[in-house]
């Protein structure tokens, strides 16, 4: 594996620890679609979400050892959100995860509302 592919390889991993799932295939197809979503910079911050809403703040703590600024971080989530790879709700993020279904991968959008009012 090349070294630029180690970032997807982490996020196909920490991704595929999630609800939904994202497992490595012997054809590397998941690292080619993770890495039509997301540039090296939006995968290392992507690897800090999960599928429940978190605020700004709490994302940036767990990015900032890495050196990552918090202007950074907020202009990384919005890139992404424009992108349609994450969603926000009222300032809080959650992450739109790759779900393999039925053969294909589709986008799966966590309901918000649901995850809001529990």
């Amino acid at each position: 594996m090349k070294d630029q592919d180690q970032i997807y390889r982490d996020l196909q991993k920490d991704l595929n620890q999630q609800p939904v799932g994202f497992p490595a295939t012997k054809s590397g197809s998941e690292i080619r679609l993770l890495k039509r979503f997301f540039n090296p910079g939006e995968a290392r911050v992507a690897m800090t979400l999960s599928h429940r809403p978190r605020p700004l703040r709490e994302i940036y703590e767990d990015v900032r050892e890495k050196g990552i600024a918090f202007g950074e971080v907020r202009n990384t989530q919005n890139a992404m959100a424009n992108k349609g790879v994450i969603g926000e709700i009222e300032e809080e993020l959650y992450e739109t995860i790759m779900a393999r279904k039925k053969g294909t991968f589709g986008k799966v959008k966590l309901a918000a509302k649901l995850m809001l009012q529990r």
